[in-house]
């Protein structure tokens, strides 16, 4: 494996996308893929509900977290805990996802620093964007860690407080995808004081990753909503799913390549 750092970042944001889905699933099923995607060395992070796994190859870590599992009520209770806990060195947290990252870090912690002369990254989907959110800016602030090389997110709720977001968060790169009518981004909701970091990157409701503001993004959500009613479907559950992130940047992957010339 030639390593994650000889990727472009289209095929970064999909390759991450990838190894996020393949984190759904157990280790019988999980391992083959991993391997196929580069990664021999695989450790199954199982703990109390909170899932992972440390993924090692000759060139990097990679720590994937999984998102919430429907039929297991421990994620939903941790989503739920929309209530803060405040850490050292991070600030105010969502308790509920801080709460399943204590119960995965301390493994985590031990094998990065074990390893720490290969770069880490660190991605999720979910619940488990933001467990992967608060692990890599925990090794951010860590002062016996290295800093993380990178994190991608997909439908990733807001983790951290608005003003840690803009602190404690700031020096990690941290890109965030979004698909157009996927809700789980918008919670917990600005009001409550919560705040995303890093950069945003937007898939619209037509698939296309799009250069987008905060107008750009309205319109296309109102375009959504009228094709889905007219569908009896309001696309919630859709743009919230992980295959649809894997299509849409495997889409942008390939639009990248032909214009490069690849």
């Amino acid at each position: 494996m030639a390593g994650v750092k000889d990727l472009n970042f289209a095929e970064q944001s999909w390759f991450f996308a990838v190894l996020s889905k393949i984190c759904y699933s157990e280790p019988d099923v999980a391992t083959p893929q991993f391997n196929t995607m580069g990664y021999t060395d695989i450790t199954y992070l199982d703990k109390d509900g909170s899932q992972g796994y440390i993924l090692e190859s000759d060139t990097e870590n990679v720590i994937v977290c999984r998102g919430t599992e429907v039929s297991d009520p421990r994620d939903a209770i941790s989503d739920l805990k929309v209530w803060y806990a405040k850490e050292p060195r991070l600030g105010l947290v969502h308790a509920g996802f801080k709460q399943s990252v204590d119960r995965l870090w301390p493994q985590v912690k031990a094998h990065l620093l074990e390893d720490g002369y290969k770069p880490a990254y660190f991605a999720g989907h979910s619940l488990g964007a933001a467990m992967a959110s608060i692990m890599a800016v925990r090794m951010l602030q860590d002062p016996e860690m290295n800093k993380p090389q990178k994190l991608y997110t997909y439908g990733s709720p807001r983790a951290f407080s608005f003003i840690g977001s803009r602190l404690s968060c700031s020096g990690v790169d941290h890109h965030r995808w979004v698909n157009n009518l996927d809700i789980v981004p918008r919670s917990p909701g600005v009001l409550m004081g919560y705040g995303h970091f890093g950069h945003m990157h937007y898939i619209n409701s037509w698939g296309k990753v799009i250069k987008h503001n905060v107008f750009t993004r309205e319109w296309d959500r109102i375009s959504a909503w009228k094709r889905a009613a007219e569908d009896e479907d309001l696309g919630y559950i859709d743009s919230h799913a992980m295959d649809n992130y894997i299509a849409a940047l495997e889409n942008y992957k390939n639009e990248q390549n032909k214009g490069e010339g690849a």
